[in-house]
């Protein structure tokens, strides 16, 4: 789904997601508000007045917040604080198309919050959503989706793109060499698979999860490259464990079935259920790779070289077999 507007208002970051006007989170000590544009000055007005109503009067099964509703308030521009008001926007061109089609919306951007920053927090990090919306859509689906993409994570590396990899540790590259080479990338172990999923609340999803990962010891990162003999590329090394570490559970996402009192109002039909999922990152990423601070991630600890002598990898091109 576009997820190219990093400013937004707070109507699509808030009001639309049925997040009332007092909520915490709409406060400037946890969000990046703007002075220059302040305010959105285009919105669906007859959305906006249904949005209005819902907040205020209650609707559609729902009593809503009983407060009064300042367009103005809605009208405020700021960095969004996540991608779900992007989700918010593609599901409102969805209803819009009648009949209603089942669809799936999938993004990776930019988000921003005033954050503290520490070991696991920063100001500006990157949001991972997916939402599908189909009918009898339930708790059970999402829970099962996010084990499945977790579970996923790491499994395929060294073995996609032009790279094909046979057994033990022939690999071939129809680019770079006419025969199997001395060195393959070894394969990361399976992907993160202590999940745990707690009750949360959510304004806009119900019932919600906070999706926690365990952080086990650190993976040291000496010996990360060994050299390929035939192209002198260089292959990212399978890391090892080490004491070190957070050893903890850590948030790494959130997620829920979005609630009527969103979705209705959109337009869409009564029997249309709508999950959702966000999860950060780079706190997977530190999960992943043994990272304890995620400052390491970002600024002027990031190792470079590690991006120099990595090997490209492209995700639009099938693996082929070696020659014969």
């Amino acid at each position: 789904m576009p997820t190219d507007n990093f400013i937004e208002s707070s109507f699509w970051n808030f009001d639309a997601l049925f997040q009332p006007q007092q909520h915490p989170a709409r406060d400037q000590h946890d969000t990046f508000f703007l002075r220059d544009p302040a305010e959105a000055l285009q919105l669906p007005m007859g959305y906006v007045q249904r949005v209005k109503r819902t907040h205020s009067q209650g609707g559609y099964g729902s009593q809503g917040y009983k407060y009064t509703w300042k367009l103005d308030e809605a009208r405020k521009n700021l960095l969004r604080t996540h991608t779900t008001s992007a989700s918010a926007r593609v599901l409102y061109r969805l209803a819009q198309k009648k009949p209603f089609t089942p669809a799936k919306y999938f993004s990776i951007d930019r988000v921003f919050r005033n954050e503290t920053l520490d070991a696991t927090h920063l100001a500006e990090f990157h949001q991972i959503e997916g939402v599908v919306a189909d009918h009898g859509l339930t708790l059970g689906h999402l829970m099962g989706i996010l084990r499945e993409f977790f579970t996923k994570l790491g499994e395929q590396v060294g073995r996609g793109g032009q790279w094909w990899c046979g057994s033990g540790q022939a690999c071939w590259s129809p680019a770079l060499s006419s025969k199997p080479l001395l060195a393959c990338p070894p394969p990361l172990p399976a992907g993160i698979t202590q999940l745990r999923f707690k009750p949360a609340y959510n304004p806009y999803t119900e019932p919600s999860m906070e999706v926690f990962s365990y952080h086990p010891a650190h993976h040291q990162t000496q010996n990360l490259y060994q050299q390929c003999p035939e192209t002198h590329m260089h292959w990212p090394c399978l890391p090892y464990p080490t004491p070190a570490g957070l050893k903890k559970w850590v948030e790494v996402g959130n997620s829920g079935v979005f609630r009527p009192e969103m979705l209705l109002p959109m337009g869409l039909p009564e029997n249309v259920s709508v999950i959702a999922w966000g999860l950060s990152l780079e706190r997977p990423t530190m999960i992943k790779y043994g990272i304890n601070n995620i400052r390491e991630l970002v600024g002027h600890k990031v190792n470079l070289q590690m991006v120099y002598d990595s090997p490209l990898c492209r995700l639009d091109a099938k693996p082929r077999p070696p020659p014969t």
